[in-house]
């Protein structure tokens, strides 16, 4: 198994699948600004939490689809998590069929992912991820945020349009469940 991205999702998924899979199944991490010559097709599982909410130049981002369109082979399956943020719709609830609405550069750059994935690899599965949570959550996500006043005993500020909107939270462990 290689996970591709060493942020906070890559990280964690890598120690869970590491300590959680039989020791003869070998899990890699890699970190996408260290992608080269990479042959994807010496996995059986890619799975890629690297894209640029987590900072992450479009030249890398370029570089890893590069080597996805070179490695066109079959023999391994490819994991990509992508955004629910596509949909770009707050205020109503989303499944399956509501139509993506992609408007800033990062909920694009997901959309256009997908696309590229689902043109290229048979054996790819997309997940559209919501709020991916824990107590570990990273400053600048809604949890981490929260997480970081309580800790430094700031106060939570709530107002009637914090309301207004959905905001679907998964576990990162249910998240590692579920791959």
């Amino acid at each position: 198994i290689c996970i591709l991205g060493s942020g906070y999702i890559g990280r964690y998924l890598y120690n869970y699948l590491s300590n959680k899979l039989n020791k003869k199944t070998k899990v890699y991490i890699l970190s996408i600004r260290k992608l080269t010559d990479l042959n994807l097709g010496s996995y059986d599982y890619v799975i890629d939490s690297a894209d640029r909410s987590s900072g992450v130049h479009n030249s890398l981002i370029n570089n890893k689809l590069q080597i996805i369109r070179e490695n066109k082979k079959n023999s391994y399956n490819y994991i990509y998590f992508s955004s629910t943020s596509i949909y770009n719709n707050n205020s109503n609830k989303i499944d399956e069929t509501s139509q993506i609405n992609p408007n800033n550069e990062y909920q694009i750059n997901k959309a256009k992912n997908e696309k590229f994935i689902l043109e290229n690899k048979k054996k790819s599965f997309i997940l559209r991820l919501s709020n991916i949570w824990s107590i570990q959550s990273p400053r600048g996500s809604f949890i981490g945020d929260q997480v970081y006043k309580i800790q430094n005993r700031i106060p939570i500020e709530i107002n009637d349009s914090d309301f207004k909107s959905y905001i679907d939270l998964v576990h990162i462990k249910d998240l590692s469940n579920i791959v």
